[in-house]
């Protein structure tokens, strides 16, 4: 079985990588917002992962990658999708 890409949390410019979450509702969920990952690679059956920021107390979504087989990204809360090839 492959290592799996973990989600990470920046903390006063420290990145952690998150094994474990207490409480996954707080944790971004693409289907939420019509987004449909698919698995790319076996390092990543999700087919995306996060990078989230501890600001002022609040815990923001700072980066989202998402591999979709369409290649349609829809604008997600006013920010255009940055599409790279993989």
């Amino acid at each position: 079985m492959s290592a799996q890409i973990m989600d990470s949390v920046i903390i006063e410019n420290n990145t952690y990588r998150i094994t474990e979450v207490s409480t996954p509702s707080m944790m971004f969920k693409p289907s939420e917002y019509g987004l449909r990952p698919n698995m790319r690679c076996t390092a990543c059956y999700r087919g995306y992962w996060c990078d989230y920021q501890i600001k002022d107390s609040n815990l923001f979504l700072k980066d989202f990658y998402m591999y979709n087989e369409d290649q349609k990204y829809p604008t997600l809360n006013g920010v255009d999708v940055l599409s790279e090839e993989v």
